[in-house]
């Protein structure tokens, strides 16, 4: 048996890890809320004329970000825009990208470019402030696709 004081210090051991536990989850949820909530969380939009065509607008501001694709389909169009600037956007893939392929658009020209690959990003360099990847779906049906974006001003 536990001396009523070994089983004091027991009940409050138990009760400091408790609240220790709660803190770290809260902290874990306000964190994690500013970057699923944040302007560089991206959603595309989904075309009204063509349900398989959308689009993104990565924010001129964004250095990093998250495109959440949902019930890819078709083709995603993302697209930046930084006037007077020279810089590199790059798709970054995470554990949960699942894409069909890329190709990026440079100067009105199409050029298939290989799939971002788990620590290999696929960057393409802006022209006149310009850049543009169009992503095409998996083959097969998902629920939901995500992959990262970085931006390099040079």
């Amino acid at each position: 048996f536990l001396r009523s004081s070994q089983n004091f210090d027991l009940i409050q051991f138990s009760t400091n890890m408790m609240w220790l536990l709660l803190v770290a989850a809260a902290v874990t949820c306000v964190a994690s809320q500013s970057h699923w909530d944040g302007p560089c969380y991206l959603y595309p939009d989904q075309d009204a004329a063509n349900p398989k065509k959308y689009s993104v607008e990565v924010p001129a501001n964004c250095t990093d970000g998250t495109i959440a694709w949902d019930y890819p389909s078709g083709d995603l169009d993302v697209h930046l825009k930084i006037v007077g600037k020279s810089y590199s956007l790059c798709l970054v893939a995470t554990p949960l990208t699942m894409l069909g392929s890329l190709r990026e658009i440079s100067g009105g020209v199409s050029k298939d470019v290989p799939l971002p690959t788990l620590g290999h990003p696929t960057c393409t360099d802006s022209l006149n402030g310009d850049t543009q990847f169009v992503v095409s779906s998996a083959k097969n049906q998902y629920y939901y696709t995500w992959v990262d974006f970085t931006v390099e001003i040079k």
